[in-house]
């Protein structure tokens, strides 16, 4: 997962501008530990309002709606034409790959996050061309979580914004439905026992 890109390989350089694609709750915490670890800029891309929203109480600092802004050309005036340092793809969409490539500078870096339900068609001869740095990700188990609890333990981590819903035990039912069916834009649904 881009956790370890982040926190261990040095894909967040102290002044980078990081731009991550898709407001869910693994792009929200994306956004989060970017700024973390250093990034002058982090740029929250999505198409849900109220998901890019939450991305401001987790330290993204630009909210691009692809719905309302031209992408590209957003970029381009945040960066000086340049393109972004480090990209974060976790929309897990055609679109969101394609965008990942166009938005990022050369010599940039790309953690693909995102599952992909389709088979993605991404225009390789531009991240050759342009000296760009891919790399996939999955989820570590207990090695991510033995070096993002600290961090939450301290405060430099906030879930919190994360949890949208809580419920009782007895009415788990509705809590997995209201999850699966994004009922009342769900990020984080808690069960309670």
């Amino acid at each position: 997962m881009t956790f370890s890109k982040i926190i261990d390989t040095g894909w967040v350089q102290p002044g980078d501008v990081v731009a991550v694609i898709g407001p869910g709750p693994i792009g929200l915490m994306a956004a989060q530990l970017a700024k973390v670890f250093g990034a002058s800029k982090v740029i929250l891309i999505g198409t849900r309002q109220a998901r890019l929203e939450v991305g401001k109480k987790v330290g993204a600092d630009i909210l691009i709606n692809i719905k309302e802004e031209d992408l590209n050309e957003r970029i381009k005036e945040i960066t000086g034409g340049l393109g972004v340092d480090f990209t974060v793809e976790a929309s897990g969409s055609q679109g969101g790959a394609v965008q990942a490539i166009d938005i990022t500078k050369k010599s940039g870096r790309i953690s693909l996050i995102g599952i992909y339900k389709d088979l993605v068609k991404i225009d390789l001869n531009h991240v050759v061309q342009y000296n760009m740095t891919m790399a996939g990700g999955k989820a570590e188990g207990m090695w991510c979580l033995e070096r993002v609890i600290p961090l939450m333990a301290d405060g430099r981590i906030d879930v919190k914004p994360l949890i949208t819903h809580e419920f009782p035990l007895k009415d788990i039912n509705e809590a997995v439905n209201t999850f699966v069916e994004r009922i009342g834009g769900a990020l984080k649904v808690v069960v309670k026992p």
